[in-house]
C-alpha cells in the first residue's frame, strides 16, 4: 500500500510539474507572440513612413519644378490662398530662400484687379516667410515654360496632343494594313 501511495504522490507531483511547465511555456509563447506582433507593426509603420517620405519628396520636387500657383490654389474670387496654395507656397518659399527665381501665377481669365490683389497677397506672404522681394519675380506664365503666356502653352499642348493622336492613328492603320497583307499571303 505504501508503494501505491508513493506512486500516487509521484504521479501527482509529475502531473503538477507538467502543468506548470506547460503553463509557463504558454506564457512565454504569448510573450513571444506579442513581441513578434510589435515588431511586425513597427515594420509596417516604417514602410508607411518610407513611402510617405518618398511621395512627399516627389510632390515637393513637382511643386518646385512647376513653380506655379494656379487659380485653384486661391480661394474662389478672393486674393488669399486656400490650404493647398498655402502648402505649395511654403514649399516654394523654402526653395526661394536659397535660390532666387520666378514664381508663375497665370491669369487664366482672372480680372485685372483680382489678379493684382493675388500677386500682392503672395508677395506679402513671401515677405512674412523671410523671402526678400529681390529673390522672387512674379510672372504670368505656367511652370516650366520660361514665362510664356498660359494661353500659348495650352494651345501648344493641344497641338502636341493632336499630333500625337494623329500619329497613333496612322501607326494603327499601317499595322492593320500590313497584318491584312500578311494574312492574304498566308492564304495563298
Amino acid at each position: 500500500m505504501k508503494s501505491a501511495t508513493v506512486r500516487k504522490h509521484v504521479l501527482a507531483a509529475a502531473s503538477l510539474a507538467a502543468i506548470l511547465s506547460v503553463a509557463g511555456g504558454c506564457g512565454h509563447h504569448q510573450e513571444e507572440m506579442k513581441k513578434t506582433e510589435a515588431i511586425r507593426r513597427d515594420s509596417q509603420l516604417n514602410d508607411i513612413n518610407i513611402v510617405d517620405a518618398v511621395r512627399d519628396s516627389g510632390v515637393k520636387a513637382a511643386i518646385i519644378s512647376q513653380h506655379t500657383l494656379y487659380p485653384y490654389h486661391f480661394e474662389q474670387d478672393r486674393a488669399n490662398l486656400n490650404e493647398l496654395g498655402q502648402r505649395d507656397l511654403t514649399v516654394l518659399a523654402g526653395r526661394l530662400r536659397s535660390h532666387a527665381g520666378e514664381l508663375n501665377i497665370p491669369r487664366n481669365g482672372t480680372d485685372a484687379a483680382l489678379y493684382e490683389s493675388r500677386v500682392q497677397w503672395v508677395m506679402e506672404s513671401l515677405k512674412a516667410q523671410g523671402i526678400a522681394a529681390d529673390h522672387v519675380k512674379i510672372v504670368e506664365g505656367v511652370g516650366m515654360t520660361d514665362g510664356a503666356p498660359s494661353e500659348d502653352v495650352v494651345r501648344e499642348v493641344r497641338g502636341l496632343r493632336t499630333q500625337s493622336q494623329t500619329q497613333m492613328q496612322n501607326e494603327t492603320s499601317s499595322q492593320s494594313q500590313s497584318s491584312g497583307a500578311s494574312m492574304a499571303e498566308g492564304q495563298r
